[in-house]
């Protein structure tokens, strides 16, 4: 893992390094003006016995949005034990996008302006009506590969793992009351190694309960809340928000580009590169005890023969229960599903054995690279939507434990390869929501919110509805 301090040390190179200045000259652009920032190389099958990261720049100048104005053509590898540059190539120039149209601040924008919303207010006259204590849920997202699909010198490389290359702990965000939660939240101090506590994480409740926490990974800001619903339904949400990662072009327009170019004219001089956001989470779900089963509940055409009706057909449900990790491997794309559900031994009153369920959403992207390719090597484990492992204290994260420069030697897909007992076991779901962002102007100079997510849903957890008999919010 990169650490904070380390490339702090390592992005003050370039600032002392005379190709690098020349470049600067060369390309017309004010020192001052210019930042770096640093970057995962991965694994490309070379042998390799340092550590490394490849550098890029941008310039701010008149504006904040430093992503929207990268330089390019520039290669800058460093050796972050020697901190000190031990590659340099100045392949080509160009235009580096210009600062107009890209500042985000609400206090920069300038007349006309769009219409101002109605201010909103949440009240609790009574307090919170929530208090913590015990948990029933050990889960926690484990893993954001973000490969970009641009095979150029200068972007190849870029296949991040944000929680195995960078972490998120060093990243969380301080939350601000108003802003990033309603003013009625209560908010919880985060530590991690070499950093102070910060509120990082906000609870609120509206009809639901929210626990919210905010990460930033380089252009990206996410947003990942736990919604907590009356009805005992736990609904997972990926959001995401913040700058695109763009490449810089001579092209102004659209119909000027020839070829692939692996993005979307965004601006001019402006392209959006095409990239995957794939979610991977741990859910250690111990339903009503730590003995635990996975079934596979598969939607099954049947023909209706011998009904006295006109009726020709129907579907019903098959459920099957996963006896080892091989039976439990689901790509999003295989047929037919109802849910997947997590059952304990104990039964309802009426027999039904007692568990919850995994709704899946539209987030459903299967990686599109080829198996031989190497940042899917990495994290073949996108391949397939869903694993289910017996629980072991050393599988927390689905691309290793090392991940910086791994080769995808250990990760969740290679554990999975000793196809261990899952029946009526304590077991981990491991599962992974996507998109393929194909980037747009709507997504220039800033983001707007695009979530992702799934559902943890009561199977007969319940003798009946839990929300019937409750008393509705506000009545007495």
């Amino acid at each position: 893992m990169l650490n904070v301090e380390e490339q702090v040390a390592v992005l003050a190179l370039p600032f002392k390094y005379a190709p690098f200045l020349e470049s600067v000259n060369k390309r017309g652009l004010a020192l001052r003006d210019v930042v770096c920032g640093t970057f995962a190389i991965g694994w490309f099958g070379e042998k390799q016995d340092k550590r490394l990261v490849k550098m890029q720049c941008f310039v701010t100048g008149e504006t904040v949005n430093l992503y929207m104005r990268p330089i390019e053509g520039i290669t800058i590898v460093a050796d972050m034990e020697a901190v000190e540059i031990v590659e340099y190539e100045d392949r080509v120039v160009i235009p580096v996008p210009a600062a107009a149209g890209t500042e985000y601040r609400a206090s920069r924008q300038l007349p006309p302006y769009g219409p101002r919303g109605k201010p909103v207010v949440v009240t609790q006259p009574e307090g919170k009506g929530f208090t913590f204590e015990g948990n029933v849920v050990r889960g926690y997202l484990s893993e954001l590969f973000v490969p970009y699909m641009d095979p150029s010198e200068e972007w190849y490389f870029k296949t991040y793992f944000d929680i195995g290359e960078y972490g998120f702990g060093p990243y969380s965000s301080s939350l601000k009351a108003g802003i990033d939660c309603p003013h009625n939240a209560e908010y919880m101090d985060g530590y991690y190694a070499n950093g102070a506590g910060s509120p990082f994480c906000c609870v609120t409740e509206e009809v639901s309960l929210v626990v919210r926490t905010v990460a930033n990974s380089g252009n990206y800001d996410y947003v990942f809340d736990w919604e907590f619903k009356t009805s005992g339904s736990i609904k997972l949400s990926a959001g995401r928000t913040g700058t695109l990662e763009v490449r810089a072009t001579d092209y102004t327009n659209a119909e000027q580009m020839i070829g692939d170019q692996h993005g979307t004219l965004v601006a001019p001089n402006t392209i959006g590169v095409f990239h995957d956001h794939f979610a991977t989470y741990h859910l250690d779900l111990d339903v009503d005890g730590p003995e635990n089963s996975f079934v596979k509940a598969n939607l099954r055409t049947v023909r209706a023969e011998g009904c006295t009706t006109p009726r020709k057909s129907y579907w019903t449900v098959v459920s099957e229960t996963a006896k080892t990790e091989a039976d439990a491997r689901i790509a999003h794309n295989e047929g037919p599903r109802a849910s997947f559900f997590c059952e304990s031994r104990r039964k309802t009153r009426l027999g039904n054995a007692v568990g919850y369920r995994l709704i899946r959403s539209g987030a459903a992207a299967t990686a599109l690279m080829s198996e031989e390719d190497y940042p899917q090597k990495r994290a073949d484990y996108t391949k397939k939507g869903l694993w289910v492992t017996p629980y072991h204290k050393s599988e927390k994260w689905p691309s290793g434990v090392y991940v910086d420069m791994s080769h995808g030697e250990d990760n969740l897909a290679v554990w999975s390869m000793r196809n261990r007992s899952i029946e009526n076991t304590d077991i981990v779901v491991w599962y992974t929501i996507g998109v393929h962002h194909v980037p747009s102007q709507e997504d220039f100079p800033l983001m707007p919110m695009l979530n992702m997510g799934f559902e943890l849903r009561p199977y007969n957890f319940f003798e009946h509805n839990p929300v019937i008999g409750t008393q509705p919010f506000g009545k007495h």
